[in-house]
C-alpha cells in the first residue's frame, strides 16, 4: 500500500521526460579548507565515482565552519539556480543550511552523520543516508558504562555537533560526567590547561563528542603529563589517516563507535551512497526537488527522523591497525 501511494504521489508530483539537453546540477558542500579537508578530499573522490551522464555536481567549500556553509549554499542556490543538493558534510554547518532550505523549493540528502533536528528544522527536506548523532551518543554512553567506566569528563570544540553529542551522551550515560571542557580555540595552551585539570579530577575515562582534540594535540598533552593510559573514547571520525600516526605515536587508549558498514570505509560510504541515490533519483526526475526527495524515499527506509537506520561496533587502535573491540 506504501509503495503504490509514493507512485502515486510521483505521478501528481510529475516526472520529467529523461534525455534532457542541459544536465542536473547537484551542488555537493565539502569541508574542503581547514582542519578538515583530508575528509572533504577523500569524499569528493567517492562521490565523484558516483556520476553520470546527463548529470553534473558542483562542488563548493564549507570549510566546517556555519557561516561559509551558509554562503556556499547561497552561490549555489542563487548565482547557479541549483535546487538539490548534497551535504554539508559537516554538523555545525548542516543546521544553518537546514534553516534556510526549510524555507525554499530545495531538497539536501547527507551523506554523515547529523543532529536529529535538521531533519525537523529543513521541514523534512533533508534525509541522510547515516544514523544521526544521537544514536551514536547513545550507543557510547552504553559501551562505556558497561565496560566499567562510571566517572568520565568530556572535552570537546565548542559546535553544534559537539553539544548535540554531548546532550544525548549525558541523557543517557549512567555514570557520573565530574567535568566538561569546551574550548573555544584549538591551541595547545589551551589543551594543555585542560590536561592538566585531569589530574585533580581523576575521571576513569575521557569522552570526546568529535574527534576535533586528536587533531589539536590532546593526546600529546595527555602523554606529556603521564595521562596516556586513561582511556579516551570518540566517535566514528577517529578512523582517519591523518589521526592514525598521532594515536599510535602518543601511545593512548583510544577507542570509537563506528557505524557498521560490512568492511567499507564509513567515511566514503555513506557519501558515496547518498550521490548514487541523488543521482538515480534526480535523473529520473528531471532534477525536481519534491519528485527527488520522493524517490529517495521510495527507494530507501528512513526512520521519524529522516535518517537511515543502522548500528554500530566499538573499535580501537591494535599494533598500528584499526580493529573491531571484543564484547565484554
Amino acid at each position: 500500500m506504501k509503495r503504490m501511494f509514493a507512485l502515486a504521489a510521483l505521478a501528481l508530483i510529475g516526472v520529467p521526460e529523461l534525455g534532457l539537453a542541459d544536465p542536473v546540477k547537484i551542488g555537493v558542500l565539502l569541508p574542503l579548507s581547514g582542519p578538515f579537508a583530508s575528509f572533504g578530499d577523500r569524499i569528493r573522490g567517492a562521490m565523484a565515482k558516483e556520476s553520470s551522464p546527463g548529470m553534473e555536481f558542483v562542488f563548493e567549500d564549507e570549510g566546517c565552519e556555519p557561516k561559509r556553509a551558509l554562503q556556499a549554499y547561497s552561490a549555489l542556490a542563487d548565482r547557479q539556480q541549483i535546487r538539490l543538493f548534497l551535504g554539508p558534510l559537516c554538523g555545525s554547518p548542516q543546521i544553518v543550511v537546514a534553516e534556510s532550505i526549510s524555507r525554499r523549493d530545495h531538497f539536501a540528502l547527507l551523506g554523515s552523520s547529523a543532529p536529529s533536528r535538521t531533519f525537523v528544522l529543513s521541514n523534512g527536506k533533508m534525509l541522510s543516508t547515516q544514523p544521526p548523532i544521537e544514536r551514536e551518543a547513545r550507543f557510547l554512553a552504553a559501551e562505556i558504562f558497561n565496560r566499567g567506566y562510571s566517572r568520565v569528563v568530556t572535552v570537546f570544540f565548542e559546535n553544534e555537533f559537539s553539544r548535540a553529542h554531548e546532550a544525548a551522551f549525558v541523557k543517557d550515560y549512567r555514570g557520573t560526567v565530574a567535568e566538561t571542557f569546551a574550548y573555544a580555540t584549538q591551541d595547545a595552551s589551551t589543551l594543555k590547561a585542560i590536561a592538566l585539570k585531569l589530574r585533580t579530577i581523576k575521571p576513569q575515562a575521557i569522552y570526546l563528542p568529535d574527534a576535533s582534540p586528536i587533531f589539536a594535540g590532546f593526546l600529546r598533552e595527555l602523554g606529556a603529563i603521564g595521562l596516556s593510559d586513561i582511556p579516551v573514547f570518540s566517535v566514528f571520525s577517529a578512523e582517519s589517516p591523518d589521526l592514525l600516526p598521532l594515536i599510535a605515536k602518543e601511545r593512548s587508549r583510544v577507542f570509537y563507535s563506528y557505524p557498521e558498514t560490512q568492511g567499507h570505509d564509513a567515511m566514503t560510504y555513506f557519501p558515496a551512497l547518498a550521490a548514487r541515490s541523488m543521482v538515480k533519483a534526480a535523473l529520473r526526475c528531471g532534477g525536481v526537488p519534491e519528485c527527488t526527495r520522493a524517490r529517495i524515499r521510495e527507494e530507501h527506509v528512513f526512520a521519524d527522523d529522516g535518517s537511515i537506520e543502522g548500528d554500530f561496533v566499538l573499535k580501537h587502535v591494535v599494533d598500528g591497525h584499526y580493529a573491531k573491540v571484543n564484547v565484554p
